[in-house]
Parts: C-alpha cells; structure tokens; sequence
C-alpha cells in the first residue's frame, strides 16, 4: 500500500481494468451464497456437536455468516441486479459441495474440513477480489471484502483453538483427511468459491443423494452437570433464588439448539426469516453464557450448577415452527 500521498481519497487500485458489473455481481452472488450456507452448516452442528465450548463458538461464527451474506446481498441489489438471483444456487457444483458437506461426521473431521477448506477458499476469494477489482469503481464491495477478511482471520484463529483441544484417534485423522479430498474435487468442480479458476471434472453426489437433516437427539459433553428441571426457590432465599435464575439462565442453550433447528429444517422462507433466527441462536447461547460467566464470577468454577434438560427434549421433539410459535 503507497502510504505516502492522500489523492484519490487515499484509494489505492484506482488504474486497472478491474471486473465489469456483471462478472462482479456474480461473483458477490457466489460470495452470498457461499455464506448463508456456512450458516447453516455451522447452525446445524450447534445441535450435534457435543463441546459446549464449540457449541458456543459456532453459534456466534453462523450469525457472523448470515451478516456476511446479508451485505453481499444488499450489495448485489446496489449492482442493479433482480432479488430473485439470490434466491437460488448460483453454481450446482457449490450446492453440491454444501450438501455434501452438511453430511461430514463427527467433531474433529468437521472442523478439519471447515478449517482446512471452507474457510481457507472462501478467504482466498475474498483475497483475489480485492486484488482484481478497481477500488474506485467497487469501493463499497472492497470495504465489504476487508470487514469480511478480518472475521474470517479471527473465525480461523477461533477453531485452530478448539480444534487443538481435541484429541482425534487415527481413524478420525483419516475420515477428516478423505472428506477433505473428496469436498476440495466439488470446490474444484465449481472453480472455485468464485468461479474463476478452471472447472475440474463434474462429481455426482454421494453422501447427499439423502438429504441432511438435523438429529433430533441431545449431544452434551459434561462442562455442566444435568439436571431435568429445577424448583422455583422462594424470592426472599436470596442465595437460593440467585443460583435458580443463573442456571436458567445457562440453560438457554437448549433455545439456541432448538432455533439452529429452525434455521436447518425451515425451507423455502425469505432471507429475512433465515437472517433474524440466525441472529436468535447466538443470542440466546449468549444468554447461556451470560449464565456461565456470573456462576464462574460466583463460585470460581463454571460446573458449580446445573442445566436443565426437559426444554432441549422439548425442541427435539416438537415440529420447528412450532417450537418457534
């Protein structure tokens, strides 16, 4: 970067060529679309993994993917292309690789994938659209590109750490190492996040002939002792009454699971639907970690009270609009 004259608003790719309107438009498209599905891929694992700690962590990193996809949105509108295009895959290789990968098993082979591929492609894109367009001409989609790029560094660095706290066997090693190849052939296949790269051979679906649904089972680690529900103390116990309200309030991640169901199992709605239940599931785990902070703050350890588990078999059990209602 010339950091050494401010003309031209301190712009700095302001002489090349850069994209025309109609191959940036459609790259934004892909890059819009390839966020909403990192949002619900992530969404859906808050359900299944089981480490609280990830649990939280991916429900913060899918509603920083829906705010991504909802800017590119409203970007591609600003190019003056129809709302409708947003509404479908822009490349059926990409809707390929995001079904296949709503299959990948368990919790290391799974952050593997997202660590080592998704994310990585997706940054990479990001990279080489800053790179080529004139910043003058797409200076609103740059400014995007580089709000994105540093969520997308701090996403990485976050489940470098959480991955590093696993401790994954060889067959795990192995499974997460096969998923990878056989995701990077579909990536490949679509030419990349953006396309721009030479298409390799067309891949049939495998794992996704089926669709993906979310299970309908809880998966807890034991962070938090369990319990399946709670008597309401008297108000005037204040002790009591304090540590009943901070662990109903830490139990609000079985809110959260239930709205990653409703955001996975809820097809054909519009963008502002899946956009605001996205928001929802991050903010109730924040409520749960509301309630884990102050139990931390109050005994030194986070394990000093329990959760309750007869709202999680409620969300479990109950059809997703119903839960919502």
């Amino acid at each position: 970067m010339d950091n050494t004259t401010y003309r031209y608003a301190g712009l700095q790719q302001i002489s090349s060529p850069g994209l025309s309107v109609a191959q940036a438009s459609e790259r934004l498209r892909r890059f819009a679309y390839v966020e909403r599905r990192l949002m619900r891929l992530l969404a859906s694992r808050v359900v299944s993994i089981p480490q609280r700690d990830i649990k939280a962590l991916l429900a913060r990193i899918q509603y920083e993917a829906a705010l991504h996809a909802n800017a590119w949105r409203n970007r591609v509108v600003e190019m003056r292309t129809n709302k409708s295009r947003l509404e479908g895959s822009p490349d059926t290789a990409l809707e390929i690789l995001f079904d296949e990968a709503e299959h990948l098993p368990d919790t290391y082979p799974f952050l593997f994938v997202v660590i080592s591929l998704l994310k990585p492609a997706l940054s990479d894109a990001y990279r080489a659209y800053e790179a080529t367009t004139n910043e003058l001409a797409d200076y609103e989609s740059v400014r995007i590109v580089r709000q994105h790029l540093a969520d997308e560094e701090q996403h990485l660095q976050l489940l470098n750490l959480a991955v590093t706290d696993l401790e994954p066997n060889e067959e795990e090693r192995s499974t997460a190492a096969e998923w990878r190849k056989r995701l990077a052939a579909y990536l490949d296949a679509g030419g990349g996040v953006d396309g721009s790269s030479p298409r390799a051979a067309a891949r049939l679906r495998e794992a996704s002939l089926q669709p993906y649904h979310v299970p309908r089972t809880l998966a807890r680690d034991t962070s938090i002792p369990r319990v399946w529900d709670f008597t309401t103390p008297a108000t005037d116990d204040a002790k009591s009454y304090l540590d009943y309200l901070l662990a109903i309030r830490i139990s609000e991640i079985n809110v959260s699971e239930g709205l990653a169901i409703v955001l996975c199992e809820t097809p054909d709605r519009p963008w502002s639907f899946y956009l605001d239940i996205a928001r929802h599931c991050w903010d109730e785990m924040r409520h749960s970690l509301f309630g884990e902070a102050g139990i931390e703050a109050l005994y030194d350890r986070r394990d000093a009270l329990p959760m309750r588990d007869y709202e999680g078999v409620y969300v479990t059990e109950a059809l997703p609009l119903e839960q919502y209602a």
